[in-house]
């Protein structure tokens, strides 16, 4: 039978784990977001719950600037993966709005997601793949 392992403490002395086995954890909450307002309803209801990261997948639905401006309560981390490059105006507006809250700031960029929503998948994989 498999248990899930949440903390070094909780395991059996027999299992070792190696040094980079994290001694705190955060609960995390991954958004998908329609509108400015039910964005921000949302986002102080689950930070005011206990939650500390924060991932939006960014599809230039809501302005997440002013959204990070809004909410109540400081996240300990936000990680955005955004399916389109975003500006550097915009990054440089997101790293100063967190800065001022405390916020650690990851960012990723997933392109695989704009080709499957295109249905262009086929089509761009076999031009990446010649040569």
């Amino acid at each position: 039978m498999l248990k899930p392992v949440y903390h070094k403490d909780n395991l059996d002395s027999k299992i070792s784990l190696n040094e980079n086995f994290p001694s705190n954890w955060l609960v995390g909450q991954i958004i998908f977001a329609k509108t400015q307002e039910g964005c921000l309803s949302f986002l102080n209801k689950a930070l005011k719950g206990g939650v500390d990261a924060l991932t939006f997948f960014d599809k230039n639905e809501i302005d997440l600037v002013s959204l990070i401006k809004e909410v109540e309560f400081k996240p300990k981390i936000i990680e955005i993966i955004f399916s389109v490059p975003p500006s550097r105006s915009y990054l440089e507006s997101l790293f100063s709005v967190c800065d001022k809250k405390g916020t650690n700031l990851r960012l990723s960029f997933d392109p695989i997601y704009a080709l499957i929503k295109s249905g262009n998948w086929k089509k761009s994989r076999e031009n990446d793949l010649q040569d």
